[in-house]
């Protein structure tokens, strides 16, 4: 299960500035493996998008792994995205080892 905590922008992240025109979004994710059985995730699991924009996270904090009945574990995924954007979905794609066959999403504004 994983749970979208927090959204927040800002003109710099990662020890970088947004170039011109761009911003960073910070999400602060919390994954919750309620199943019997452990899984793995992998770092290039994240889109963001916003309007015809699709992009890929430039860095993130997520584990790459969880554990059977592993609670409340959190991380952050960093994007850059064109200043101004206010309607955002976030992408998590297909992954075999966590048993999900299709796209699921969670649609959010920041406002």
């Amino acid at each position: 299960k994983w749970t979208l905590v927090s959204a927040t922008v800002q003109l710099s992240g990662d020890n970088q500035q947004a170039p011109k025109g761009q911003m960073f979004v910070i999400l602060t994710m919390r994954i919750d493996n309620n199943s019997a059985q452990s899984f793995s995730a992998y770092p290039d699991y994240f889109r963001l998008q916003t309007g015809d924009t699709k992009t890929v996270s430039e860095s993130n904090t997520i584990p790459l792994s969880f554990n059977a009945g592993q609670t409340n574990q959190t991380g952050n995924i960093l994007f850059l995205v064109p200043q101004g954007s206010t309607n955002f979905t976030l992408l998590l794609l297909p992954n075999a080892s966590t048993g999900a066959t299709q796209q699921s999403s969670i649609a959010f504004q920041i406002q």
